[in-house]
């Protein structure tokens, strides 16, 4: 069964102007090689949504303010919190081969 979860930031929930071109990132981070019922296998799955989610929400950090920043943070951690409630339902679903935000 081939597990994919989509990742996804949609930058119009932020304010910051320097996330509006992100509107429509996306990225799928598979799991189907991962043992989730093991600590290293979560870990594992933690550590890919967060590089999504942070590939996702990137801005310049040469050019960035401090409100681009303060911004930056919270998409990453909204991304991050949908991503893992899409997993907890791709779990308890037992048998979704994809999961979409």
């Amino acid at each position: 069964m081939r597990q994919i979860l989509i990742v996804t930031a949609v930058a119009a929930l932020f304010a910051a102007p320097a996330m509006a071109d992100q509107a429509a990132a996306v990225r799928q981070v598979a799991f189907n090689d991962l043992n989730l019922s093991t600590a290293a296998g979560r870990h594992e799955l933690d550590r890919r949504i967060d590089r999504a989610a942070r590939s996702i929400c990137a801005t310049n950090p040469v050019t960035d303010t401090q409100a681009v920043a303060e911004e930056r943070a919270r998409c990453i951690a909204a991304t991050t919190e949908a991503a893992r409630q899409q997993v907890t339902a791709a779990i308890s679903a037992q048998g979704t081969q994809t999961v979409g935000l």
